[in-house]
């Protein structure tokens, strides 16, 4: 049939009902045969072949060179014109790819035809994606298996490392031996796993216990994974060890309290983990010169507060000075007051003197003697008056100055206090 080796009726139905998908070429890469997954699995493809091999004419397949479904034919004549064996590869056109199984139809040593089965790439290449991806997390992550009661089936070495126990001390056992003994019993533990088995999953930030109770910090997630029905068949945790970074934080939390409450008599000496040994370093950093800082303003505050002190002292030896000086003014003031009484009590007596020398004047006249005496007298007198008066007007002066001088104290005394 159609230049290949005949095929009866019965193998022609049996190609028809599998679920394979084949093609039937000849020697010269027509295609002579399809059966109706082929057919099925083309016409779903072919809106996005045509937009890559615009030959592409599902209705006029059969007959039609397979050529048309590459771009460059001579390339794969070339490699069917010499093929003894099965050949597997895969095709793309546009975004699709497919899985090809070409096997030569031999006669002997002759080959009469080729079979070819087809199959959608994409399941596969979203498996061996799928599997890439968890070879890739599986590196940096931490991976543990439950069945949906919570017994542990596997966990991979980065799990193990985080909690300290070899695969053969927790395989089989239950989740619960990682978790707080009273959380084990409490209802909150028995709805967790309930919601895992209804298929919802869980992820947070969870505190366990490794080998010997070391305490681990986990940020993880716990994954219900579902078969064909939807069943949930088992659970999927991938899990990060976050400790150090969590005790990392909850150390410079607490020292970060200490300084909001003024206390910076504290350094942070345990070394953290690498990742975080910079953290610990720049803490510790800025404590040293925050004390270094506030103890110079201490520092620098008392020698303020010594300076303001001898300046207050100052101040009061001056104000004690002037008020010294300014007594000694108004005692001065009060001596030349009473200079000024006797300067004018003595110009009274020269103005008396002077009547009584005009008196003594008129008495002259009645005696030459007397009146020459008298003129005399009078003319030494007058002397000693004009003398008399030129002396207290210098006193005068002198007091006018004195109380002006007086008033200019007092009135700068007054004016600091105020």
């Amino acid at each position: 049939m159609f230049g290949i080796p005949k095929i009866s009726r019965m193998q022609t139905k049996s190609l028809k009902s599998i679920t394979a998908n084949i093609m039937i070429a000849d020697t010269g890469l027509n295609i002579r045969y399809m059966n109706d997954a082929v057919m099925e699995l083309l016409k779903e493809a072919e809106a996005d072949l045509k937009k890559e091999l615009p030959r592409f004419d599902f209705a006029k397949l059969v007959g039609s060179n397979i050529d048309i479904f590459h771009k460059n034919p001579s390339h794969q004549r070339n490699m069917l014109a010499a093929l003894k064996t099965q050949h597997r590869a895969t095709i793309w056109v546009g975004h699709r790819a497919f899985d090809l199984i070409v096997t030569p139809l031999l006669d002997g040593q002759k080959t009469t035809g080729f079979v070819v089965e087809w199959a959608n790439a994409k399941e596969r290449l979203q498996n061996l994606d799928f599997a890439g991806q968890m070879v890739a997390i599986n590196r940096v992550q931490g991976i543990i298996e439950f069945t949906t009661e919570g017994e542990i089936v596997s966990a991979n070495e980065n799990f193990l490392k985080a909690i300290g126990y070899r695969l053969d001390e927790i395989k089989g056992r239950s989740h619960s031996m990682l978790v707080d003994a009273e959380y084990a019993k409490s209802p909150e533990y028995k709805e967790f796993w309930d919601a895992l088995r209804r298929g919802e999953f869980q992820a947070a930030e969870f505190t366990r216990y490794g080998k010997n109770g070391k305490l681990v910090v986990i940020n993880a997630s716990y994954n219900p994974i579902v078969d064909a029905k939807g069943k949930v068949t088992k659970v999927v945790k991938f899990a990060t060890d976050v400790t150090e970074r969590v005790q990392a934080v909850n150390t410079i939390g607490t020292a970060l309290t200490k300084l909001a409450n003024g206390d910076l008599s504290f350094s942070i000496d345990q070394p953290f983990a690498p990742d975080f040994e910079g953290l610990r370093r720049t803490m510790n950093e800025a404590l040293s010169q925050m004390r270094n800082t506030l103890g110079a303003v201490a520092n620098s505050t008392d020698q303020i507060d010594t300076g303001t002190r001898e300046i207050s002292q100052s101040a009061e030896d001056l104000s004690k000075r002037t008020e010294q000086q300014a007594a000694s003014l108004e005692e001065t003031a009060a001596a030349l007051d009473e200079i000024t009484v006797n300067v004018s009590n003595a110009a009274k007596r020269a103005d008396e003197a002077r009547h009584a020398a005009a008196t003594a004047s008129n008495n002259a006249e009645r005696s030459g003697k007397v009146v020459a005496d008298a003129v005399g007298a009078m003319s030494r007198i007058e002397n000693s008056s004009n003398q008399i008066s030129n002396i207290i007007g210098v006193i005068d002066e002198i007091a006018f100055q004195t109380n002006l001088l007086a008033c200019r104290f007092a009135f700068n005394r007054e004016t600091p206090r105020q």
